[in-house]
């Protein structure tokens, strides 16, 4: 009886030892299979949230394309713009990170959310800003052309200024009128002859009436006369009465001699004289007439 009572206490234990060992097999097997689906879980959102990111990315491109063209328009709406870039980019940055960690796929889900709410947000106050900086443009472009306009009258008025001084200037000038140019050779009686023989001429005279002019004021006058050979240079010596002049330009001349008179606001007879040891040679000469550096009128003779 002791034998037999014996080997049933242990037949009971071997069962018992079974059973728990089958149990414990199926309770490793359950959280094996729990872990197991709760890691394909995470695989899976970790997927979903990755797949969201690069959605996401796509739209902040866009956003950074907007805020690099919009640069360089002034410091301050500069130092805006890199902010934002900046607070976009360390949001990504962290998302970036918290993915790497399964434990922290929530805190990426929320992350993610909200980066792409500033995206939105920011993509609104980048509209913002982009209306200033068009009205800002629109106002340099109107003050430009404002100023373009002031200027374009500035130089109107100069020029009006320039061409009534011109007016003005020239209304007080004497032209020479009936020029009468020619060579002279002096008779026995000291009377002047007229010549156009190069031989004979000994001076030339050179004669012209000044008109009435009442709007310029009586007193001495000169007007410079340039005598210019056949060779087309001035006839000039310093010693006979040449000297140099300013014309109306700025630029520097020879004349020939200086005819110096009274004028009493009438029509009179002017003449100057020019002699030369050397001589005359044949050819065509030229008289040019200036007063005040403005030029007045011009001649010509010839002496064969």
């Amino acid at each position: 009886m002791a034998d037999s009572s014996s080997q049933d206490s242990k037949k009971t234990f071997y069962i018992v030892l079974i059973v728990a060992l089958l149990g414990l097999n199926i309770f490793f097997a359950y959280n094996h299979y729990t872990a197991r689906q709760a890691n394909i879980k995470l695989e899976a959102e970790k997927k979903e949230l990755t797949t969201e990111l690069d959605s996401v990315d796509a739209a902040l491109a866009l956003t950074n394309q907007q805020l690099n063209s919009m640069q360089g328009v002034n410091a301050g709406l500069d130092s805006q713009l890199v902010q934002i870039k900046k607070d976009l980019e360390e949001k990504r940055a962290q998302i970036e990170t918290l993915l790497k960690d399964k434990k922290e796929l929530d805190r990426a889900r929320a992350l993610l959310k909200t980066l792409k709410s500033d995206n939105q947000k920011f993509l609104v106050q980048i509209d913002s800003l982009n209306n200033i900086i068009v009205s800002k443009n629109t106002e340099i472009a109107q003050k430009d052309a404002a100023n373009q306009q002031l200027q374009t009258e500035k130089s109107q008025l100069l020029t009006e200024k320039t061409v009534l001084s011109t007016k003005v200037a020239l209304s007080s000038l004497l032209i020479p009128e009936n020029v009468q140019s020619t060579g002279v050779f002096m008779k026995s009686s000291d009377r002047e002859v007229p010549t156009t023989k190069a031989k004979k001429t000994e001076n030339l005279k050179v004669c012209f009436d000044v008109p009435e002019n009442r709007g310029v004021d009586a007193g001495e006058k000169t007007i410079l006369v340039k005598i210019l050979n056949p060779q087309g240079a001035t006839i000039y010596n310093e010693q006979s009465g040449s000297g140099m002049f300013t014309t109306e330009t700025g630029e520097q001349q020879q004349y020939t001699k200086a005819a110096v008179f009274g004028y009493s606001n009438q029509k009179q007879n002017v003449c100057v004289h020019w002699n030369q040891p050397q001589g005359y040679g044949a050819g065509g000469y030229s008289v040019i007439f200036y007063q005040d550096g403005h030029e007045t009128g011009k001649s010509s003779f010839e002496l064969k």
